[in-house]
């Protein structure tokens, strides 16, 4: 039997909108860490239904071919990394911090000795502009992506990974999204981070601190090509 497409109501749409307002007013950030039972705590029940309709889509129906990894309990030794910045000469020229991140422990410390090494290396040193995302954070960017390409779900699931399909959501083979000191990538323009020499020392290097490039160019899983995203493949 063939698939029925997924459908977004007009008033699921404009649910979306008090959703995003409802997460930006309590502080995004900390949505990295809570539970899909918190997140529902302060939404009302025409929002928590449409969220849990949201949960049900399948990637496969859109050609997206990443294996399923599960809806996974936030780890409890997650380690917060604050006060990163990165300096851009651009239109927004300027120094620009980069809010909380979270990583779990053993792939902090790969992290920080990857990083030590890059810098002995080239002078560079790369942040962590996204590392471990709960289930329900990872819920809360597919809402935004879905409203930023117009409900179009096959481009939004290019984009962004469904909750239980992200690999920052796995705890002990956690993604992150790394940005440069110089700010490559931006999130209006992120082509450009395979040109740097941060990203050539990736791809030396990354393997010997247990870092893994998720999807290069023209990967088997459907997903958009994301050189700044590496995956801890160590156990």
């Amino acid at each position: 039997m063939k698939q029925k497409p997924f459908t977004i109501t007009e008033e699921e749409k404009e649910l979306t909108k008090s959703l995003l307002k409802k997460i930006t007013e309590t502080e995004k950030e900390k949505f990295s860490i809570a539970d899909l039972d918190t997140v529902y705590s302060f939404l009302n029940r025409k929002e928590i239904k449409f969220l849990k309709k949201l949960l049900t889509i399948n990637p496969h129906d859109y050609g997206i071919k990443g294996e399923y990894l599960g809806i996974q309990d936030v780890p409890k030794d997650l380690v917060e990394i604050r006060g990163q910045r990165y300096e851009t000469d651009t239109e927004e020229q300027g120094y620009h911090e980069i809010g909380e991140s979270y990583l779990p422990r053993k792939v902090y410390k790969a992290y920080e000795k990857m990083n030590r090494a890059m810098f002995k290396d080239i002078g560079k040193k790369l942040l962590v502009r996204s590392g471990y995302r709960s289930p329900a954070y990872q819920l809360f960017l597919l809402v935004w992506y879905l409203n930023m390409y117009e409900f179009d779900v096959g481009k939004t699931l290019e984009r962004v990974a469904m909750p239980g399909y992200s690999e920052h959501c796995v705890a002990d083979n956690v993604a992150i999204d790394f940005i440069t000191e110089d700010g490559v990538p931006q999130e209006h323009d992120d082509r450009y981070f395979e040109d740097t020499k941060e990203y050539k020392w990736l791809v030396q290097n990354a393997e010997k601190f247990g870092f893994k490039e998720s999807f290069p160019k023209d990967n088997e899983f459907g997903t958009m090509y994301e050189p700044w995203h590496w995956r801890y493949i160590k156990d």
